[in-house]
């Protein structure tokens, strides 16, 4: 950031608590994330599978189950409701994907859907191959 006269304050989860004027809010805010943006489009691109998650999601459990039946045992795992930023993350994703929705679904790189998707691979064959081809298996 750069120096300015505002005084801003921030809990250790990056969410803002008080600016004094709104017009550094919002440049504060789309910095804030951009940043995580960035952060998530690192943590998709340094892991063969991301599933970012929510602990007491039946679609969630679905996509892990699946993902598990193929036979994948180590992968990323996000649990969105166990951080004090996941209503960032979820908004961050919905900007990479199109959707805020849990579960969301990384596979070598490429955002392959939810759990009804994840699972849908998993039925027609294809989902053990695509883990394989991202070197995950």
């Amino acid at each position: 950031l750069w120096a300015t006269s505002i005084q801003v304050a921030l809990v250790p989860s990056h969410q803002l608590i008080w600016c004094q004027e709104e017009k550094q809010l919002v440049v504060l805010l789309k910095y804030i994330m951009s940043n995580k943006v960035e952060f998530i489009k690192a943590q998709v691109k340094d892991n063969k599978v991301v599933v970012y998650s929510k602990t007491y999601c039946p679609f969630c459990k679905k996509a892990k189950d699946a993902l598990k039946a193929a036979g994948l045992k180590d992968y990323l795992l996000v649990e969105l409701d166990e951080r004090d930023d996941g209503d960032e993350f979820q908004d961050a994703l919905q900007k990479i994907t199109g959707g805020r929705s849990v579960p969301r679904v990384f596979i070598g790189g490429t955002f392959v859907g939810g759990g009804d998707d994840v699972q849908g691979l998993q039925n027609k064959g294809q989902l053990k191959p695509k883990l394989e081809n991202a070197g995950a298996l």
